[in-house]
């Protein structure tokens, strides 16, 4: 019963902390998408399918890392996690990204100011990626209350 108990936590924390961080980052993510649009003259669009797309994509990133730090302390199967996490967000986004910077200095002919400003909006978008997983997991791993370090435990006897 204590092995169901345990497993059951993993999967509850691992799930509630990948959802919460996996719609932020989307929302995060949705905005920097919107800003890269305004910078660069393109017409921004907004679907609600897209939108929920983007967050669900992000959650599934996230859930290997919440999972792996929701069931161990081991520091090498957490950043196996993150990298895990990491490479999926980098396969979805990176061509997304290559498209949208191809349209806006080939076909919008942006210049300047706003080579510098989308850059900057695509360096937080590597901040996201990169950081995302780890969050997820350290989330994770506060709600299953899995320490990071061991902790040296004492034994109590009884009068």
């Amino acid at each position: 019963m204590n092995v169901l108990v345990r497993v059951l936590r993993v999967l509850l924390c691992g799930l509630a902390a990948a959802t919460v961080v996996g719609a932020v980052s989307g929302a995060l993510a949705r905005g920097g998408m919107r800003l890269f649009a305004l910078v660069s003259d393109a017409a921004p669009g907004f679907s609600w399918t897209g939108s929920l797309f983007i967050a669900v994509t992000f959650a599934c990133a996230a859930l290997p890392s919440a999972l792996v730090a929701a069931a161990t302390r081991h520091a090498g199967a957490r950043w196996l996690a993150h990298l895990l996490g990491t490479a999926l967000l980098i396969m979805v986004i990176v061509p997304i990204g290559a498209d949208e910077w191809s349209a806006a200095l080939l076909v919008r002919g942006v210049a300047g100011g706003q080579v510098v400003l989308l850059g900057a909006v695509s360096v937080g978008f590597a901040v996201l990626v990169l950081g995302q997983p780890v969050i997820a997991g350290r989330s994770a791993a506060l709600l299953a209350r899995v320490p990071l370090r061991p902790v040296a435990r004492v034994a109590v006897s009884s009068p």
